[in-house]
């Protein structure tokens, strides 16, 4: 039996979470879980101010003109929230504020002390992080995770944690993949780089506003499957992906958590990654299991854009 888990997902700007992430996350899973959505409200004045060669001097027009636009695209999800808080409610969705000071200076930084905090608040066992909120999953996603981890089989929670295949969009100039896409030519990216292809959208489109549908996913994903799982130590990073991933509660905090260091400020998945190697932990990732990393937001249907969409992105009607 899949036990129950709690699905710990830090939140800024990107409302790709209302049509991508959240939606999936709930209907695609086999039981009921936990969801802890973590709103990251560490002020960004902190980064502007660590990084003046990025950001330019605080009396700069580019540096207000930047944290305007990031205090609008807050207020936009606050609002989703409001306006959906009946919706939040019957899913069980746990909503947190994450307060972060200026040892939170950078995106890594919040993101793990969003997740720190979600995992603290958490009331099952079973974790699993996210550090995007663009993200897409697939039917039985919690399901094929617990079978990943070899647990039920006998393996010891505190030495392993599982995970699956990333796919994000690309921009390619027509004519530079098959129509349509081949096994051979997905097959080939996979002996390049078992966890990490390209789903390719013509070039034109690829920073444009857009939205793909999930059928079309769906089918790259059953033509990418592979049979079978890989298994290599943690901080290896060769055949497998390290986010999203399920880990067992006791041993993420017996090594630290997400770290919030200074040294992490830009990888702090990475730096995690590498402890859990050096502890011996073992990552496992199912060959066969597709999740989808992309910002552009996906389409499901017309019932799950009335449910979980707001106006703004049901507006945008460039389905690829």
């Amino acid at each position: 039996m899949i036990p129950k888990m709690s699905f710990v997902m830090p939140l800024r700007v990107r409302t790709t979470f209302t049509s991508n992430a959240l939606p999936t996350v709930i209907q695609h899973a086999e039981r009921e879980h936990e969801i802890i959505l973590v709103l990251d409200k560490c002020p960004l004045e902190h980064e502007y101010r660590r990084r003046p060669d990025a950001y330019g001097p605080c009396d700069s027009p580019e540096w207000a003109a930047g944290l305007k636009q990031d205090a609008d695209f807050r207020e936009h999800v606050y609002r989703w929230f409001d306006e959906h808080h009946k919706l939040l409610d019957q899913h069980h969705v746990r909503v947190l504020e994450f307060q972060g000071d200026e040892r939170y200076w950078t995106g890594g930084l919040r993101m793990s002390g969003a997740l720190n905090m979600g995992v603290a608040a958490a009331t099952t066992e079973w974790i699993v992080g996210v550090g995007d909120e663009d993200l897409a999953f697939m039917p039985g996603w919690d399901r094929v995770l617990w079978e990943t981890s070899g647990i039920k089989e006998g393996r010891d929670p505190n030495q392993v944690v599982a995970n699956m295949v990333m796919v994000t969009l690309q921009g390619r100039e027509l004519g530079s993949w098959p129509e349509p896409l081949t096994l051979e030519w997905i097959q080939a990216q996979r002996k390049a780089c078992p966890h990490y292809l390209t789903f390719p959208i013509r070039a034109d489109r690829a920073h444009n506003l857009s939205r793909i549908s999930y059928s079309s996913f769906k089918k790259f994903c059953d033509t990418a499957s592979m049979p079978g799982i890989i298994e290599e130590p943690c901080g290896a990073r060769i055949q497998t992906h390290w986010v999203p991933e399920l880990m067992y509660k006791p041993m993420l905090v017996k090594h630290g958590m997400w770290p919030t260091d200074d040294g992490s400020a830009y990888g702090p998945d990475i730096v995690q990654d590498d402890r859990f190697g050096r502890a011996g932990v073992m990552r496992r990732m199912a060959s066969h299991h597709m999740v989808l990393h992309a910002k552009q937001y996906l389409y499901m249907n017309e019932e799950w854009d009335r449910v979980w969409v707001d106006q703004k992105i049901r507006d945008i009607k460039d389905v690829l």
